[in-house]
């Protein structure tokens, strides 16, 4: 599993399978950050929690988080302090294995996160939004799994990709001309 740096901004990867309690490849970001993802729980028996973080750092305090559960039907988005996460809102999910897609983003003192089912339209609203200070500089973007039971389970992450949002990647264009016709 590979995250990569292209010309343009964006980072992609190819599918893995988040591994419990890791801090999968967290990179760099910016002020502002906007990812976008697929994933998909192997079960829903076994409590699973899938965190991506942006803005964040590796003491635990500071950033924010986008948790989604295999087992709860609340999404959360939250403030990451010392004392834990803190909710900023939260928003339905669905219980299920099936595919979803999610995305997040932050910029300025705006924090959003919406989810839909893989394979459909992405909404044109945001499933929650917050107004939060206490962040505001760049930090690290990541993803993490957290298994809550004793049986080991997985979460499929794929389609990742990020941009900064307040100066995305210039749009591409090719013209062609054909004077004969």
């Amino acid at each position: 599993y590979t995250v990569g740096f292209q010309p343009d901004g964006v980072y992609a990867s190819d599918p893995v399978n988040v591994a419990s309690g890791s801090f999968t490849n967290a990179v760099t970001d910016s002020a502002g950050s906007d990812v976008s993802l697929r994933y998909q729980f192997a079960d829903t028996t076994n409590p699973q929690e899938l965190a991506v973080v942006l803005r964040g750092t590796f003491t635990g305090n500071g950033g924010y988080e986008v948790r989604v559960d295999s087992n709860s039907s609340t999404g959360h988005l939250s403030k990451i302090t010392t004392g834990g996460p803190v909710d900023l809102g939260t928003f339905s999910v669905p219980v299920d294995t099936a595919g979803h897609r999610l995305r997040f983003r932050t910029q300025g003192t705006t924090i959003e996160a919406k989810e839909w089912d893989d394979g459909t339209a992405e909404p044109s609203g945001w499933s929650v939004v917050a107004t939060d200070s206490t962040t505001t500089t760049a930090g690290v973007t990541g993803v993490s799994d957290t298994e809550s039971g004793s049986a080991s389970t997985s979460v499929t992450v794929d389609d990742w990709s990020q941009t900064n949002p307040t100066t995305p990647p210039a749009a591409t264009a090719t013209y062609t001309y054909n004077a004969d016709q």
